[in-house]
């Protein structure tokens, strides 16, 4: 990286101790303290005074592929990685946001803000828009997810692709519209045209499998399936009833009675378990659409998996009991075999005293003196 000030120059690379200082992004703070991203580098800090900082994952980063850098008023710095989302830096501890949190894609390429306080993100999945509050709410651990809405072809990008690597990968115009480069063309987007889809999704369980066995459903059932013992895979399909952009429909299932918190499928419509053992579940399905709005009624199903005869819990204790009196009566029989044995060698002993002859003595006689 390269200073200019007061008509001098002054290079900071690897002589300056910069490993990788292949730079992508530069922003000033007020204090006037440079924040620089770099490209397999990480991220560097450069004070007024010249103090040269380098950060990278083992500071936390994650991803030491910096695409872009964005300061707020108050000195929070976002980072736009390649491949590790979006990364919050405040009073110096770095959070991160990424597809685990409920992002599209983990290549972020440019970050815009628009007038409502939205992040407007380009990556290699399309186009995100991600309310920057929530961002904070989830970098700050109040919650465990964004709600992310992404832009794609459906929405008219000619490719999910969209370019980056060099600052800036986007702009924000005096109009309000935000453009962002593509590997087919450039694209603009007006925040102010943006329509939120408010229909819940109905959700419809379609299909339990057993065992590769299709089970039959009856809605008006009251008490829950009965599942026969040793009965091991498990599978459940389901969908959701959308018909804009319907390949945007994301799902959470919870199986109640064995998972305590919600699983995000993403888009997939069809979870499988290897072994639930017996007892009564309940599985849960919700969805959102494209705008990520949720049906949390969603659908559900009753069912109990049947034990075998030897996994009731009588059966249990009758078996225990039955163990505990087996070891009770051989501690019992050994005591007895014990006791026997040694009336036995008492017995012996007390026959070979009565039978023995008695020992000889010997008398001496002395003569009387004449």
């Amino acid at each position: 990286m390269l200073r200019y000030e007061a008509g001098l120059t002054k290079w900071f690379g690897r002589k300056e101790g910069l490993e990788l200082p292949d730079v992508r992004a530069v922003v000033q703070a007020s204090d006037g303290t440079i924040w620089f991203g770099m490209l397999g580098g990480g991220l560097g800090r450069l004070w007024h005074d010249g103090m040269l900082r380098q950060f990278r994952k083992r500071d936390g980063l994650s991803s030491d592929f910096v695409q872009c850098l964005r300061l707020d008023g108050d000195g929070t710095l976002w980072i736009g990685t390649f491949g590790g989302g979006l990364n919050r830096l405040k009073q110096g501890r770095f959070t991160v946001i990424s597809t685990s949190q409920g992002l599209a894609n983990s290549v972020i390429h440019h970050i815009e803000e628009d007038v409502r306080g939205f992040f407007w993100l380009s990556s290699h999945g399309g186009i995100m828009r991600v309310s920057k509050a929530e961002l904070n709410r989830c970098a700050n651990g109040e919650t465990n997810s964004v709600t992310c809405l992404s832009y794609g072809k459906g929405e008219g990008l000619p490719t999910l692709e969209c370019s980056g690597g060099f600052q800036p990968a986007g702009a924000k115009t005096a109009d309000g519209r935000l453009w962002f480069p593509t590997s087919k063309g450039l694209v603009a987007v007006n925040p102010h045209d943006v329509k939120i889809n408010q229909l819940q999704p109905p959700v419809v369980l379609e299909e339990m499998l057993v065992e590769d066995q299709s089970v039959v459903l009856d809605a008006k059932a009251v008490a829950p399936l009965r599942i026969p013992p040793g009965r091991k895979r498990f599978e459940f399909r389901y969908t959701g009833l959308s018909f804009t952009v319907p390949e945007k429909v994301r799902f959470k299932y919870r199986l109640e009675g064995l998972e305590p918190e919600w699983m995000d499928a993403g888009t997939k419509r069809v979870v499988n378990y290897s072994y639930i053992p017996p007892g009564t579940y309940k599985f849960h399905v919700k969805a959102c659409n494209n705008d990520g709005v949720w049906n949390e009624t969603g659908a559900e199903l009753g069912f109990t998996v049947l034990p075998h005869f030897w996994q009731i819990w009588g059966f249990r204790v009758l078996a225990t009991l039955a163990a505990a009196g087996a070891v009770a009566g051989s501690v019992l029989v050994e005591a007895r075999r014990r006791m026997h044995r040694k009336l036995e060698r008492w017995n012996s002993s007390a026959g070979s005293s009565a039978s023995a002859p008695a020992s000889p003595r010997t008398f001496t006689t002395t003569s009387a003196p004449a």
